[in-house]
């Protein structure tokens, strides 16, 4: 009897190992599971990684490093304009508002604040640049990174990221250098030199030349070399700061820019800014638009920039002057276009206003007449 028990038990569990081992995986399943292309362990083949994917169903599955062109409106007139006491409300005595007061915004702290902005930039991705263009009266100019041909003269730090001081220190010299050649200019020409509109037109010509140079493959049309989007691909963006309030009017009245260099709030006209646009959309580099002059001040929305922003999938921002520069920087304009859309969200776009700019005028009109050959709108 015990025999026939021991027999029976024998034979149960020699097919419950058969089974067990007919159920364990292949080596060349097992590497398959643990991340491993293929089970070849021989010295010439080492074992190699699986490349990673993003588990993340919002995140696309490489974000490219982004280059930020800055371009930032120092012109002298308008920042004093910013520096004033903004003016009193007109509400009755003892009426109190649950917002924060209009507040004055001087130069000093609007750099303090730019700078922890484009710092934040430089540490959100490894890859990530900066170039900084500054226009002023009539002329603009490359603040950051300096020409190759100029010697390092920031020392590292060992408390400070060594970009942070590169970027700081150059800043501040080629700002203070701008700064000179201005007071210069003023004295030898006098006041009449600072009537001329900010060169924003000309910053952002250099900005897209700056593109088409340094970064090639941002433009380059299908079939001409371009490859695909991956984690060592440059994403090109630009963002404007204006500090030029433009002249406030509505869209039922004509507007003469004339006396504003035939192009509105900038120096180099309607017609240079709209082929810059035309460029940027073509070769898809964004354009920010962060205008600072309040509504408040009784000044209107920069209707050219706001197009700019619209045409190029861009984000246009006014803000209220009521203070918080530096979160609306960093909620609207330091998240990189790859992450815009998910898992950030942009903020709702204005209402744009299409004017064109006659060419006989110059002036911002409602109704004209459209060239069937060159397409120029005139008003007569």
């Amino acid at each position: 009897m015990m025999m026939t028990r021991s027999r029976s038990f024998n034979r149960s569990y020699s097919l419950t190992s058969r089974s067990t081992a007919l159920s364990l995986p292949t080596p060349a399943a097992a590497a398959t599971t643990s991340g491993y292309r293929r089970a070849d362990h021989s010295p010439t083949n080492p074992p190699t990684m699986a490349p990673p994917q993003s588990t993340l169903p919002f995140l696309p599955p490489a974000i490219p490093p982004s280059t930020l062109f800055l371009i930032l409106d120092i012109h002298p007139l308008s920042w004093s304009l910013l520096a004033s006491d903004p003016p009193p409300n007109d509400m009755e005595p003892g009426t109190t508002l649950a917002k924060a007061p209009p507040t004055a915004l001087s130069i000093s702290h609007f750099l303090d604040i730019l700078l922890v902005f484009l710092n934040a930039h430089l540490a959100s991705r490894w890859g990530n640049e900066v170039v900084v263009f500054a226009a002023t009266a009539g002329r603009s100019s490359l603040l950051y990174p300096p020409p190759a041909s100029t010697v390092d003269e920031a020392k590292p730090e060992p408390n400070m990221y060594h970009p942070f001081r590169l970027l700081d220190k150059r800043f501040e010299k080629e700002l203070k250098s701008m700064v000179e050649d201005e007071q210069a200019r003023l004295s030898h020409k006098g006041a009449a030199s600072l009537n001329e509109q900010p060169a924003i037109v000309s910053a952002l010509t250099k900005a897209l030349c700056y593109i088409n140079r340094v970064l090639p493959s941002a433009n380059a049309a299908p079939g001409e070399g371009e490859t695909q989007a991956g984690p060592d691909k440059v994403e090109p963006r630009i963002l404007i700061i204006n500090a030029t309030p433009a002249p406030a009017s509505t869209s039922t009245e004509t507007t003469d820019i004339s006396a504003q260099g035939g192009g509105g709030e900038m120096r180099g006209g309607y017609v240079g800014l709209m082929n810059c646009v035309f460029a940027a959309q073509k070769a898809k580099v964004p354009i920010d638009v962060l205008t600072l002059p309040p509504a408040s001040g009784g000044s209107g929305p920069p209707i050219f920039l706001q197009q700019a922003a619209h045409l190029t999938d861009g984000v246009y921002w006014r803000w209220n002057g009521r203070g918080g520069l530096l979160q609306y920087l960093h909620s609207i304009f330091l998240a990189p276009p790859a992450l815009r859309n998910k898992p950030f969200a942009s903020p709702p776009q204005d209402a744009v206003d299409f004017r064109a700019v006659c060419f006989c005028h110059h002036n911002v009109v409602d109704v004209g007449f459209v060239c069937s050959v060159c397409l120029s709108s005139t008003s007569e």
